[in-house]
């Protein structure tokens, strides 16, 4: 272990939603928060990203991307209006270096109800200025300036999740580089062109492969995802070796020909706090992947396919012609593309949370249901799936 690095606790988190894919975090490491370069994929994050308007504020939230970039804010200051000012109703000005840091200052100052930043003044200097209102009045345009409602403060309880730090890897910054090589060949893993979306957990019993943990990210190589894995015994080095594990199909039509991500295995303890152990259910183990049926990067409207496996390691699909989530039957709000899934199995039942876009353009998050007994609930004879969406979805909006 490198020195001065002292594990309080691995988070395994998706690039938007915190429950789902993978990120490492440390806390209490003694380091200045490095910025990693950005990833070729960071603008293309639905894999594994959500987002949120602010309809719904969150009382935390952390804020990253698929590229490895993230901080803690006291906050949730990610939806901002640009181009817009709302007039009057000042409780003070001040200057502060960012939108970000003005939207944080709303949230500590008492009867803060709306923020307004500009980068410049009127006359094009460098003021930074930050505007707290006590009132929302009608907005005008505006061209330079952002503004946001004032976010919710964050619990008490989430200070344990707090002071999170960057692991500078071994690869400019990253843990896992933009294009993983197998040591044995020297060559590219699947002529990777970018990775994103990674889940670490531990090896399960069963597997023949070396390391104490096991990591599954996407790589793109130019004509979709497909899905790989590596091992490691500290988490923090890991070999590349396996190489793609879980690739997209080879017969145009099916709805995962475009590519393949996995979006979650079914955990035993799906507690923040809990060991990253998957769970067998009738033998197996399970993995939840969001898939596409055009080639491309994220082409077609989505779906989200089903695998198990005996080992933790080679993977198999459950259907090759019908997903558990697609766009069939779907409501409005998610009737374009439904996106990474999410599970947890709680109380005989699995959920299934997962962000999805339609007519409105906006991602939003919904959840669907199975019992477990009737787990994994694809019938491909019917050609049917038996998970039931929620009717309050969407949950985030």
């Amino acid at each position: 272990m490198p020195p001065n690095l002292q594990f309080d606790t691995v988070i395994i988190f998706h690039g938007g939603l915190l429950l789902t894919c993978l990120l490492m975090l440390w806390s209490r490491q003694q380091a200045t928060p490095q910025r990693a370069p950005h990833n070729a994929l960071q603008k293309q994050h639905h894999a594994c990203c959500t987002r949120r308007d602010w309809s719904e504020a969150s009382e935390n939230t952390v804020r990253f991307s698929s590229s490895g970039l993230f901080s803690m804010a006291l906050a949730d200051c990610s939806e901002q209006q640009i181009g817009l000012d709302y007039p009057y109703g000042d409780i003070n000005v001040t200057t502060t270096v960012s939108a970000e840091a003005c939207c944080d200052l709303c949230s500590q100052t008492a009867d803060c109800k709306l923020w307004v930043w500009s980068p410049k003044d009127a006359t094009g200097g460098g003021a930074q200025h930050c505007w707290l209102k006590h009132a929302i009045n009608e907005p005008r345009q505006a061209s330079i300036q952002i503004a946001g409602k004032a976010p919710l403060p964050a619990p008490k309880w989430s200070d344990k999740f707090r002071g999170w730090h960057y692991y500078n890897g071994q690869y400019d910054g990253f843990v896992v580089p933009p294009s993983p090589v197998d040591p044995a060949t020297g060559k590219k893993i699947a002529d990777g062109q970018a990775t994103t979306c990674s889940i670490a957990l531990e090896a399960t019993p069963e597997s023949k492969l070396k390391g104490s943990y096991r990591m599954f990210y996407t790589i793109f190589d130019g004509s979709g995802y497909r899905t790989a894995l590596a091992t490691s015994d500290d988490l923090l080095a890991w070999d590349f070796s396996p190489g793609v594990v879980f690739d997209r199909s080879e017969a145009a039509g099916l709805f995962d020909y475009g590519g393949v991500t996995f979006g979650c295995p079914l955990y035993g303890n799906a507690s923040i706090t809990g060991p990253r152990t998957m769970k067998k259910v009738n033998g197996k183990y399970w993995m939840a992947y969001g898939a596409y049926p055009l080639r491309g990067l994220e082409q077609g409207s989505g779906a989200d396919g089903i695998a198990w496996s005996l080992d933790g390691d080679i993977w198999e699909r459950e259907s090759t012609s019908v997903p558990f989530m697609s766009v069939e039957g779907a409501a409005a709000w998610e009737s374009s593309v439904i996106y990474q899934p999410n599970l947890v199995l709680h109380d005989g039942n699995v959920y299934d949370f997962y962000n999805a876009k339609g007519s409105t353009g906006n991602e939003q998050s919904g959840l669907a249901t199975i019992s477990l007994s009737d787990f994994p609930g694809v019938d491909t004879s019917a050609g049917v799936s038996q998970w039931q969406r929620n009717p309050a979805s969407p949950l985030i909006r």
